[in-house]
């Protein structure tokens, strides 16, 4: 709902009188050329009723509606230029802190990432015991990383490409028959997928992410997972790509 107040009916008022005095400016010294462009002065002086009338009326939450007008304006504007040209976004960035790049740091913002590539433990032959006890270490690694930092578990299912193996130069005719009947197989089946599975540690500063990235990987070591490997570089570009894009 559109409201209207003293302050912005005087504002309204005023430029339609201005418009008024410069409508009758220009018809009294222009007037021949004003006859023959009739419509100009028409539409001059329906662009000033809006004007006046944009800064009447007035959003509760924005403020004046001639400002909710030019954000959306604007805001079409950035689409269409946008939508006319590949733009690449760069929320993330390597800082020169961390020479070793296994750390990524958001651009606006301070917020730090830390990622691992696992093996998880849990199958569909683990035993009560054993699922106790993985409950137990997820339990003690949410209490150590305490309410700063934030661990994310990304898991995907990827479409296995199969390559053909490389064999020695005096390969026999056999071995490069089983070699190719296997990546016929591989090629050919279309449930051939694999389980990926990376965690994420986020934190406010780079202090904290190292006081809890060193907590996580002791609990790795406890037996939370199989087998992990920090991402770094372009392995760790690359995962947050997967996310984010």
């Amino acid at each position: 709902m559109l409201i209207s107040t003293w302050a912005s009916t005087i504002i309204a008022f005023t430029i339609l009188m201005a418009g008024a005095v410069l409508i009758l400016i220009l018809a009294t010294n222009h007037l021949p050329i004003i006859l023959q462009n009739i419509v100009p002065l028409i539409l001059l002086g329906v662009g000033i009723f809006g004007i006046a009338l944009q800064f009447l009326l007035i959003n509760p939450s924005e403020g004046f509606q001639i400002i909710v007008s030019y954000k959306y304006l604007k805001h079409k504007f950035d689409s269409f230029v946008d939508s006319r040209g590949y733009k690449k976004v760069r929320p993330f960035t390597f800082i020169p802190e961390n020479p070793e790049k296994d750390i990524i740091k958001m651009v606006d913002k301070n917020v730090y990432i830390a990622g691992y590539s696992v093996v998880g433990v849990y199958s569909p032959t683990s035993f009560t015991s054993d699922l106790k006890e993985y409950a137990k270490l997820d339990a003690t690694l949410l209490t150590n990383i305490e309410r700063d930092t934030t661990i994310i578990t990304d898991i995907s299912i990827n479409k296995v490409i199969p390559e053909k193996l490389e064999l020695p130069d005096n390969a026999t005719q056999a071995m490069l028959i089983a070699r190719n009947l296997r990546y016929q197989k591989s090629s050919s089946n279309l449930n051939n997928k694999n389980i990926k599975t990376n965690i994420y540690v986020s934190s406010p500063s780079l202090e904290v992410l190292q006081k809890r990235r060193a907590r996580l990987e002791m609990q790795f070591r406890q037996g939370l997972v199989l087998g992990y490997q920090q991402l770094h570089k372009n392995d760790l570009k690359k995962a947050i790509k997967s996310i984010y894009f």
